[in-house]
């Protein structure tokens, strides 16, 4: 499985980001697969799914931060599902201060960083966000 991780800090617009490219698969045919999808998280904002198009799936979420141990959603058990739902593609999100979650990442190969900064003028984040949605839409 090919792993796409969007990492950054905290509140740079990886979750805006992740949303921006679930938006491009839904409006270039994939579908959600199964009954994957979940909101995750305390703001309501991050999810998490599976995509089909044809035979490819893509596991997809915007959950990247460091969580309680025993949590469901870590980013090593969304891997684990993503793996086991025989997905082509995760996309995923991930915090630089999350040991965890990158270390969950280091453990396979075909993994691809992309990095995501803040962008230094507020009034040009969302233009930013869906640039770089559009680049990791390109790499499926």
């Amino acid at each position: 499985m090919k792993i796409i991780v969007l990492r950054g800090e905290p509140n740079c617009g990886k979750t805006a980001t992740i949303g921006a490219v679930y938006n491009l698969l839904i409006q270039n045919d994939f579908s959600q697969f199964g009954d994957n999808y979940r909101v995750l998280g305390a703001d309501e904002l991050d999810f998490k799914d599976i995509m089909i198009k044809g035979c490819k799936k893509i596991g997809i979420t915007s959950l990247g931060d460091e969580l309680d141990p025993g949590d469901p959603d870590t980013i090593e058990d969304m891997l684990i599902q993503f793996e086991r739902e025989l997905c082509f593609m995760a996309i995923i999100a991930c915090t630089d201060s999350n040991q965890e979650g990158l270390d969950a990442i280091s453990k396979r190969k075909n993994v691809q960083f992309v990095e995501k900064t803040p962008a230094g003028d507020l009034s040009i984040n969302r233009v930013e966000n869906a640039l770089i949605a559009l680049s990791v839409y390109k790499m499926v």
